[in-house]
């Protein structure tokens, strides 16, 4: 900020197109901030014009559940990950993107049409993605093919690489912690000494 105490603004609000009052995610542009995409329990909508207006977004497969974050490359290509809906019995989900601001969205095939909940882009162009729910693990997008990762299997909340060694990346699974890979991901230490149980 540029003020000790700046002013917020809430642009994001409640209308008609609306199908839900959740939102689960959202993405701002860098280069523009009239460019938003934000997501609620089922939909994703983007906005051309810092959030006065909203349009549902086109999106090939079914949101069946969350997309719980939203990511963009150095080119400004968004990716999201898909997670499940536990209440409507779904489990599937996946990782889904867009080259034009979020008005149409495409998937990445992700193996088995696993549900995803983090993801990250490495400064080389690789794609992290943590899974859950019926894949677990740590997956990489990388030549257009996906690789399951050596990280443990378990249910990871956020990953995030170095930005300045695209080698480097850090994973939070939900029941053991930390873990870094300083080789692309193909090996992972744990790293929890200090903190709490």
């Amino acid at each position: 900020f540029t003020d000790d105490q700046p002013t917020w603004e809430y642009p994001i609000t409640a209308t008609e197109i609306f199908s839900s009052s959740g939102y689960d995610s959202v993405w701002v542009s860098s280069v523009d901030p009239n460019y938003f995409v934000t997501s609620t329990s089922e939909d994703l909508y983007y906005s051309t014009d810092a959030g006065m207006t909203w349009t549902e977004a086109e999106v090939d497969i079914a949101l069946t559940g969350a997309v719980f974050q939203i990511v963009n490359d150095a080119a400004g290509t968004l990716y999201a990950t898909v997670g499940p809906n536990t209440s409507a019995g779904a489990q599937t989900g996946g990782v889904i993107t867009s080259s034009d601001h979020g008005a149409t969205w495409t998937s990445l095939d992700f193996p088995d049409a696993g549900a995803t909940h983090a993801i990250a882009v490495a400064s080389d162009g690789d794609i992290f993605v943590g899974a859950h729910s019926t894949v677990h693990g740590v997956y990489v997008y990388r030549d257009n093919t996906w690789t399951k990762l050596s990280a443990p299997d378990e249910e990871y909340r956020a990953i995030i690489t170095d930005p300045v060694d695209a080698s480097t990346s850090y994973a939070l699974a939900a029941s053991t912690g930390v873990y870094k890979s300083t080789d692309d991901g193909v090996t992972w230490e744990q790293i929890v000494s200090g903190l709490g149980d």
